[in-house]
């Protein structure tokens, strides 16, 4: 099989293409979910906000800022998933079986979630078709675009042949390059433990939810009500201020919103989400009810001047999710060969342990060595045979080079490994059951669960202990006037998560105050 070496000529065209059509016919893709900056241009010199429901047209461009992401459903179903600063463009498709718009991939890293149809992609390697049912990831970094395969298959259009890029496998490219090189890419698979001796019955599997019309979804609610103190209740409350994704087992969620260390008085809060935007006046707190979608909100005082800033601000996305998906609690174990290619593992939740081996050393070799280079530097490490177990922690993220030599002096091919982390992975996990000891006591919150390696975790306003493993375990009471708990978790590459705790056996169900 001969691979594409005139890749960058089959970009050319499709871009080129792509810059004349005009802004015309129905929407190619919708924004189904927006976290941070999120922001489209059709082709003018201004790049205006795109919240959920944002329609895209042929020739329009998406990007996001820093700490921003967003999810963009294609119009055959296919979900392409923007991390921060990235930016891609829809142009006309190519492909003649195609129903979607081709996706350029101009700066970032974008992923091609489980394609449910054939789907478009076009980088510095050339056109890539994605295959159904695939999970794909790009990178257009500085000079060099590279394109991972997670699932399925990928075959990238070239005028000398097609290359064909299967699961486990990479190719990148830099600028001035004419042929892609090949690589692997290593993902670990997650070990779940059970949350206690005796498991509790698997829940039935949950029904996929449905995919949204291309049409703005319902954008979330919000209802003035009694400030905290009065006779309104809420099932958790947010200080002002307070950015992040909230997840909530429930159709719906009843926060409230504290402003008393803000405003001595009354205030106002200005709420948006889509095309929702209201006004709601309250002391000290209001209740604000709100469905699954995004949603900003601004706190003024009413003793301040018109025009003063306000005194605070703040974004949430609401996700009904129950808090189920599993975690690891422990690393994956990878094991890589001293062959000369490159590797790339992914990481969830713990930094992986690697068995470095070389399969081709000479027979009956021993009192080997093994070298790892890093950043310039090297470390040695004693080995009685081709073989060695790096434990999780090892080796940290990064590129490494390392290499076997034997007692006389003959070496193994210099392999490369990256390790990064997966930006996919769930933030934390919850069990139905408590690891030992009795359940909470009624109108308690058992928050017991596992979170990815590095998090701080955090409940009713009180700092949670978290083991070597991610383990996490408290009892909590609700906030006077509030049904359930915030648990707060925050990490530097994730950002801030709350997951919405109710007592008992009600968090694994729909919120006391569902609607």
């Amino acid at each position: 099989m001969r691979r594409a070496s005139h890749p960058i000529v089959a970009l050319g065209v499709v871009v080129g293409f792509a810059a004349a059509c005009a802004r015309r016919g129905d929407p190619v893709a919708t924004a189904v979910e927006t976290q941070g900056t999120v922001q489209r241009n059709d082709g003018s010199a201004d790049w205006k906000a795109a919240d959920v429901g944002t329609a895209f047209f042929i020739g329009d461009s998406a990007r996001t800022g820093a700490d921003a992401r967003a999810r963009l459903r294609l119009n055959n179903g296919t979900v392409i998933r923007m991390v921060e600063n990235a930016q891609i463009r829809f142009a006309r498709g190519t492909l003649p079986a195609a129903k979607a718009p081709d996706v350029k991939l101009e700066l970032g890293s974008a992923e091609v979630e489980v394609a449910t149809e054939e789907t478009s992609l076009v980088t510095a390697l050339g056109v890539a078709r994605i295959e159904r049912g695939a999970r794909v990831r790009v990178s257009s970094a500085g000079e060099r675009t590279t394109l991972e395969v997670l699932v399925g298959r990928a075959v990238v259009l070239g005028a000398e042949g097609d290359l064909v890029i299967t699961q486990g496998e990479g190719a990148r490219i830099k600028v001035g390059e004419v042929r892609p090189e090949r690589y692997r890419v290593v993902v670990g698979a997650p070990i779940v433990e059970e949350a206690a001796p005796e498991p509790a019955p698997a829940p039935p599997p949950a029904a996929p939810e449905p995919a949204p019309a291309p049409a703005a979804p319902e954008a979330p609610v919000a209802e003035d009500k009694p400030a905290r103190g009065q006779s309104s209740r809420a099932d958790v409350t947010l200080e002002a201020g307070e950015s992040g994704t909230v997840h909530v087992s429930g159709r719906s969620l009843a926060l409230r919103l504290s402003f008393d260390r803000l405003c001595s008085g009354d205030a106002t809060v200005e709420v948006k989400g889509g095309s929702d935007k209201r006004t709601l006046t309250g002391s000290g707190a209001l209740v604000m009810k709100l469905r699954p979608g995004n949603v900003r909100y601004r706190v003024r005082c009413a003793e301040d001047a018109r025009g003063d800033k306000p005194r605070a601000t703040g974004s949430l996305v609401i996700k009904h999710d129950s808090g189920d998906m599993p975690v690891s609690r422990r690393a994956a174990v990878n094991a890589l060969d001293a062959d000369g290619r490159r590797y790339t593992v992914l990481f969830q939740t713990r930094l992986p342990a690697l068995t470095l081996g070389w399969a081709a050393a000479p027979a009956g070799a021993a009192n080997l060595s093994l070298h790892v280079e890093s950043s310039g530097s090297e470390k040695t490490l004693p080995c009685p045979t081709a073989s060695h177990q790096m434990p999780s922690g090892a080796l940290s993220e990064g590129s490494y080079t390392w290499w076997y030599v034997t007692a006389d002096g003959r070496s193994s091919p210099r392999t490369a490994v990256t390790i990064r982390f997966d930006n996919a992975a769930p933030t934390a996990q919850f069990f139905p059951k408590r690891s030992g000891g009795e359940p909470a006591a009624p109108g308690l919150v058992a928050v017991d669960g596992v979170t990815i390696d590095g998090a701080k975790v955090s409940a009713g306003g009180q700092s949670v202990p978290v083991d070597e493993r991610g383990r996490f375990s408290a009892t909590v009471a609700p906030a006077n006037g509030d049904d359930a708990v915030m648990v707060r978790l925050e990490h530097p590459r994730t950002g801030v998560h709350y997951y919405v705790r109710q007592p008992g056996s009600r968090h694994r169900g729909r919120l006391a105050h569902a609607r």
